[in-house]
């Protein structure tokens, strides 16, 4: 009797055993299951915010202003020209500034180069253009001043001077460098730049997406 009673108890305690094995196996299956879950809910989570993103950008895209100046200037002097702005870019351009700078002074203590002050009236729609509109006095900021977004290049408002290798290899010199600011309907700011050839033609330089400041926001901080 003493020995069966021994043998059911061994049983009962391999039995447990194996049913403890097969808890544990089932929990780490189902640990599994739940972890493998998991990962894939995050990666439908970064695949969400990665789509929201492309949605944004695509958003920012359709609704991005890009300004260019055209045509050749009439013939005279700076302040005689007239500089005509076309909006290539599938959205609306508002608050639109620009300035156009000469070659930076060799004296310090000389007259600024500043040769225009613009503004423009009037919102800019797609594929539409505009004559810029003189402001009376020039801006408060000097042509050293950099414009542009801090991960990206930034650039002066100077007219850049052409050294005698660039010369030689017949680039041709520049005399003046037009800047535009600019909103879009996200309320993004941007920038155009370019230069003005003694050809009397603007060269495109530059488009600066969604920089921090623009030339009214320069104003502001330069008073």
């Amino acid at each position: 009797m003493a020995d069966t009673i021994a043998w059911v108890a061994v049983g009962v305690s391999i039995l447990s055993v194996v049913v403890y094995a097969v808890q544990a196996l089932f929990n780490r299956k189902q640990v599994k299951v739940s972890q493998d879950q998991m990962s894939i809910s995050q990666q439908q989570l970064w695949v969400s915010q990665d789509q929201v993103k492309v949605s944004q950008d695509q958003a920012f895209a359709l609704g991005r202003p890009l300004l260019f100046a055209v045509g050749q200037e009439k013939p005279g002097g700076p302040l005689q020209e007239v500089i005509n702005i076309h909006n290539a870019g599938p959205g609306i351009a508002f608050n639109i500034r620009g300035v156009v700078f000469g070659h930076n002074p060799t004296n310090p203590h000389d007259r600024d180069s500043c040769l225009r002050n613009l503004w423009f009236a009037n919102p800019l729609v797609s594929g539409e253009s505009v004559t810029a509109i003189n402001l009376q006095g020039m801006p408060n900021f000097r042509g050293d001043y950099k414009i542009g977004n801090e991960h990206r290049e930034k650039y002066v408002f100077y007219a850049p001077e052409r050294t005698p290798e660039e010369l030689n290899d017949r680039m041709v010199p520049i005399l003046h460098r037009l800047t535009l600011t600019y909103h879009d309907i996200y309320g993004l700011k941007h920038a155009s730049i370019f230069d003005r050839t003694h050809l009397h033609a603007w060269n495109f330089v530059a488009f600066l997406p969604n920089i921090p400041k623009d030339i009214d926001d320069i104003e502001h901080e330069a008073e």
